[in-house]
């Protein structure tokens, strides 16, 4: 392969759930599938914060959000700035001076800085039906150079917007409802599809919309969830008003919205092998965290559990050798290792400053690649530490704050294993493990 195209594709608020050979209910993803299908999918891949902002930051990044003090969307209450290092080593910047056209469309939501200002050409701000044509656009274009292109889409990421609207009691609530008219007005049309149903209809839908086996509340859940969801106000109502039915029908609107975003996805893939330019293309595709979709009666992020802070993760192109493979041994960040990986593919030396890794070696195969044994993700509310199998959480404050989970045995985490004397060794082991986190210096 001549030195490649790279595209990355983003969406937003898509668990590693919602496509098509993992979701327990109807959904059809046929543009993820494609790149399934000729690509590697790393099955253990979390993000670096179950939140737009903090996540996106590493994606930018390759760094813990709380490298700059931010552990949610409300960065200007608690960053401590951002590093100059960060604008002089932006990627666009990095990947121009190595001879690449750099351009990023969409969804931005970084704190504080712009995807210009990493040195990207813009080619759309919207996250919609605009960017998809921009993208499009930019393909058909013959060039001289290869290109570095991020396609940012910001479904499912409406689904945020059903239990707000539902519950939206606050000023701040309906706030945020009337200044998302696009988000409101997709709902509006899915739901004006549902209400246009006769009764039989509506109760056959409904009927073939599957709960999760981990619908209700864990017992002995962190009492920092409760407190989080009180604060946010719809949530806790959410959790305590939705019926069975409602909440059928939020997990309906999740998979209309996820494969809303798919089909954007498939027609910018269909562009590609349409243009001659997908045989010199790696596409990467992942999302910046996912969605609780009824799993312990909530919807929204920022908690722990792994509907939450567990994504999808795909590097694909023609001619893979091991194309179709799923990986479930090593564990990725997204977060973390997506710079080092489209610096690897373009041939470009990564910066000492990055904390990730490149996944390039393990897309292909490569056995004895040296790799992490374990990973962190940060929370407004907490930390976790996990190995893929075991997981560690500690809240901050509250009742039950620390909760240790085997992921294998106990993939729904129903219930806190902390003082099961099976678990006593490795409940040690990954509180070690925490404590040598906490002494890098900017873990919260």
């Amino acid at each position: 392969m001549k030195k490649p195209n790279i595209l990355v594709i983003l969406t937003d608020q898509q668990s590693y759930k919602m496509v098509s050979r993992r979701c327990d209910n109807n959904l059809k993803t046929p543009g993820i599938d494609y790149l399934e299908k000729n690509g590697v999918s790393f099955d253990r891949t979390y993000c670096t914060n179950p939140v737009c902002l903090p996540s996106r930051f590493s994606f930018v990044t390759s760094k813990y959000p709380s490298y700059i003090n931010v552990r949610d969307n409300h960065y200007k209450d608690t960053t401590t700035g951002i590093k100059d290092h960060i604008y002089a080593e932006g990627v666009g910047k990095i990947f121009k001076q190595n001879g690449y056209d750099a351009v990023y469309g969409g969804k931005e939501h970084f704190p504080g800085f712009s995807a210009a200002e990493l040195g990207f050409d813009i080619i759309t701000n919207d996250s919609r039906e605009t960017l998809l044509h921009e993208c499009c656009e930019f393909l058909k274009k013959d060039r001289d150079k290869p290109f570095l292109m991020f396609a940012s889409f910001v479904n499912p990421h409406d689904i945020c917007l059903k239990a707000i609207s539902d519950f939206a009691y606050t000023e701040k609530e309906k706030r945020v409802v009337s200044v998302l008219p696009k988000a409101m007005e997709i709902l509006k049309g899915y739901m004006q599809e549902f209400n246009k149903m006769d009764e039989s209809e509506k109760k056959s839908l409904i009927d073939s919309i599957k709960l999760p086996d981990n619908y209700e509340v864990q017992k002995g859940e962190a009492q920092a969830i409760a407190d989080m969801l009180e604060q946010d106000g719809f949530r806790m109502r959410a959790r305590e008003n939705y019926s069975d039915a409602d909440w059928k029908i939020h997990r309906w609107l999740y998979i209309k919205l996820t494969e809303l975003v798919d089909l954007h996805i498939d027609t910018l893939l269909k562009t590609l092998r349409d243009t001659g330019k997908e045989d010199n293309t790696v596409v990467i595709f992942t999302s910046d965290h996912g969605d609780m979709d009824s799993s312990h009666r909530m919807e929204h992020k920022t908690v722990l559990y792994e509907e939450s802070v567990k994504v999808p993760f795909i590097i694909s192109y023609k001619g893979m050798k091991n194309a179709g493979a799923v990986d479930n041994k090593h564990l990725i960040s997204n977060g973390l290792d997506l710079l080092p990986t489209i610096y690897d593919y373009a041939g470009i030396e990564p910066q000492k400053s990055l904390e990730g890794s490149s996944v390039k070696l393990l897309a292909e195969g490569i056995e004895n690649t040296p790799w992490r044994k374990y990973l962190k993700v940060e929370s407004k509310i907490g930390d976790m530490i996990t190995d893929g199998r075991y997981k560690l959480v500690k809240y901050f404050g509250g009742k039950d704050s620390l909760q240790f989970y085997d992921i294998m045995k106990q993939p729904l985490e129903m219930e806190n294993l902390l003082t099961n004397e099976e678990y006593s060794q490795k409940v040690q082991e990954f509180s070690d493990v925490y404590s040598e986190y906490l002494k890098q210096g900017y873990l919260g």
